[in-house]
């Protein structure tokens, strides 16, 4: 799977994004149906398409530690 952002504007701002599946079946049928549902079904694709709060965090400020 390949994932580009598309970045336009001043300050940069993410205007769209694709990801790109490269898969195989066991059987070699062709996997787009399974690519199409996924596609569907995705959270984050799905969270994305809506727009989602972002939040930044250090490793010690996602555990509950102090930066100090």
């Amino acid at each position: 799977m390949t994932v580009t952002l598309n970045l336009e504007g001043k300050p940069l701002l993410a205007t769209s994004s694709t990801m790109t599946v490269s898969c195989t079946t066991l059987d070699g049928s062709d996997p787009a149906e399974i690519i199409t549902r996924a596609a569907a079904i995705s959270t984050v694709s799905n969270s994305l398409r809506q727009g989602v709060p972002v939040s930044i965090e250090t490793d010690a400020t996602a555990t509950g530690l102090s930066e100090e």
